[in-house]
């Protein structure tokens, strides 16, 4: 009886840790910010609505996309793109933190999340996000033009149903001809490695944050550096059904601990014998 329980127990603890795990990829970035932008191969004019102090200052941060149960759509030879789809119509993949001059931590989103997009007559760009990458990507309407490598990727949520908060962000490099065919080595999002410095055409960070009407942060800054890495995170559901197992099995081994008889009436003479003694630890050792 006891030897089923414990096998049950231990099957329990081996369902749990094999079921579907979270398969999310954690981007990290650091930039400089800036009044003006690379955009389309030019220093452009951004937008801003932050102190003075901040232009010139460091900026920093991480965007995650739990990519469980959708993988990227691969549109042409050389471009694959994460965005909403019928069996995934949230936005939620995609959650930026954005470290900020001032100390302060931006998260988008900061609050919940409505259904915006799922309701009449309200816009889908209201909670969105996408993201495509492209390596030596020559678009099938131009055959002529030069190889293009590039990632970009967005998150916006504009709550017009509180109608705050206000938020976005977005992250894009690119580059054409060939200083830029290392700017990205692969469309695989879990693969992808990325040099920022040879974005010759587009190089820009963008983040507006409007948590309330009259309180508004908008700024600009240039990439200069992005990384990425994938984690395995346990589903919530994994790690309960693991804890039960190896509860289960705690409790076995103290059920066994006090109904096995004699040995636990030894004396403190007879367990010391059976440590000193190496012709008892078989015979005591094991079931001490």
């Amino acid at each position: 009886m006891l030897r089923l329980r414990t096998l049950l127990v231990v099957a329990a603890a081996w369902m749990g840790s094999n079921v579907a795990q979270a398969d999310v990829l954690t981007f990290r970035f650091t930039g400089r910010i800036s009044d003006t932008i690379l955009q389309s191969g030019i220093q452009q004019q951004a937008e801003t609505h932050i102190p003075d102090s901040w232009l010139g200052q460091a900026v920093s941060g991480t965007f995650s996309m739990d990519l469980t149960g959708m993988e990227p759509r691969i549109l042409e030879p050389g471009y694959s793109q994460l965005a909403k789809t019928a069996d995934r119509p949230r936005s939620d993949w995609l959650t930026v933190t954005v470290n900020q001059p001032d100390g302060s931590t931006l998260v988008i989103p900061s609050g919940p999340v409505r259904d915006i997009d799922l309701l009449p007559g309200f816009c889908p760009e209201c909670d969105d996000a996408y993201s495509h990458i492209t390596n030596q990507w020559v678009p099938s309407w131009d055959p002529g033009a030069s190889p293009r490598d590039s990632f970009y990727a967005q998150r916006t949520l504009n709550n017009d149903v509180a109608p705050f908060p206000r938020q976005s962000f977005q992250i894009n490099l690119s580059g054409n001809g060939p200083e830029a065919d290392r700017l990205v080595d692969s469309i695989d999002y879990r693969q992808a490695t990325f040099d920022a410095s040879l974005a010759n055409w587009d190089n820009h960070g963008y983040v507006t944050d409007s948590p309330s009407a009259g309180h508004q942060t908008v700024y600009a800054f240039t990439v200069l550096s992005l990384t990425s890495h994938v984690s395995a995170v346990p589903e919530p559901g994994a790690l309960l059904m693991a804890g039960a197992g190896a509860l289960g099995l705690l409790l076995a081994r103290r059920r066994h601990v006090s109904t096995r008889g004699p040995w636990t009436r030894r004396s403190g003479r007879n367990v010391a014998a059976c440590t000193a003694d190496g012709t008892h630890r078989t015979q005591l050792g094991e079931r001490m």
